[in-house]
């Protein structure tokens, strides 16, 4: 059973907000709080891996923790070693972040559950992970919206403008932000504000969108 409190005391919680984010991205994912679920899809090499790990280098640093990479796609391959590289993140974070190649549901769980475990999770691929709907939503109440207070930054495949499959669409539905990833240009959709596209690779983007339209997203 939920636990019930009083309008009264709803209005004296209060939440520890994220600062020290780019401009841009807080411009992006509004005043977020530390903890909360973020879910980002696209088409492959559009983007949705540069802007994870660049979302999860800010919030390390802003909250001074610890990051896990669950990559059940790319493993320790090269590519994803080439993407941490291209955002100088041993640099950036030091040796906070962590990149695990795969882990069942049970795997995953114990992890987050022990006691020093890292406080923002990237889960690369929802689809991959073949999770089922009830088991991501049990890691959310219980390591993201219980006093644990994880982030989890899900990624997602893509059908069309939506993320692909029963599982993706159940997590974006209830996901405190939504982010469309196309042409190197993240397009958030969330609950705390800001919802400005972020410009994950300019040239990339000029190249995909020409300029005009680029420019019209940049502006939005």
């Amino acid at each position: 059973m939920g636990k019930n409190i009083a309008l009264k005391q709803m209005f004296q919680k209060s939440y520890n907000e994220v600062v020290g984010l780019s401009p841009e991205l807080k411009n992006s994912l509004g005043d977020i709080e530390d903890a909360f679920d973020m879910i980002s899809w696209g088409d492959s090499a559009n983007g949705k891996t540069n802007f994870n790990l660049e979302v999860v280098a800010q919030l390390s640093i802003a909250l001074k923790c610890k990051a896990t990479y669950v990559s059940w796609e790319e493993g320790h391959g090269k590519s994803l070693r080439d993407a941490l590289i291209r955002h100088n993140l041993l640099d950036r974070m030091g040796n906070n972040m962590s990149i695990l190649d795969g882990g069942s549901f049970q795997d995953i769980r114990k992890m987050l559950a022990k006691r020093r475990s890292s406080k923002i999770w990237v889960f690369d691929s929802i689809q991959a992970s073949g999770w089922t709907q009830q088991e991501y939503a049990m890691l959310k109440n219980e390591f993201v919206l219980s006093k644990k207070k994880k982030i989890f930054l899900v990624v997602s495949w893509a059908d069309g403008k939506l993320p692909s499959g029963a599982v993706a669409k159940a997590v974006k539905y209830y996901a405190n932000i939504k982010t469309r990833v196309d042409g190197f240009i993240a397009f958030p959709k969330g609950r705390y504000g800001g919802n400005k596209n972020f410009i994950i690779w300019e040239e990339g983007a000029k190249k995909h969108y020409g300029i005009k339209l680029f420019n019209k997203h940049k502006n939005k």
